[in-house]
């Protein structure tokens, strides 16, 4: 668990390994079928709407957060993925 000024980071983390789990079932499921996959909800929209519009939880705007942000989540849940799948 991580705390960044004040604010609880866990949830992100929670709600992004949600989403790979789910983004795996539809890869299985219609992976021949679709030529281009985009999440709705990617990491670089959720620091968008969150540190540059101020709209999501923390709810203040900082493009310097932006980045950060976006990075660290795009790396947890790439080590998510990634590990997953080595030791399958």
């Amino acid at each position: 668990m991580e705390i960044e000024n004040g604010i609880l980071i866990l949830s992100v983390f929670i709600v992004a390994t949600k989403i790979v789990y789910f983004a795996e079932i539809c890869f299985r499921s219609l992976g021949d079928l679709v030529k281009f996959w985009s999440s709705l909800n990617e990491p670089n929209t959720y620091a968008l709407y969150a540190y540059l519009r101020g709209l999501y939880p923390p709810g203040h705007c900082s493009e310097i957060e932006v980045v950060k942000s976006s990075r660290r989540i795009s790396i947890r849940t790439i080590r998510s993925l990634w590990g997953r799948d080595l030791k399958e």
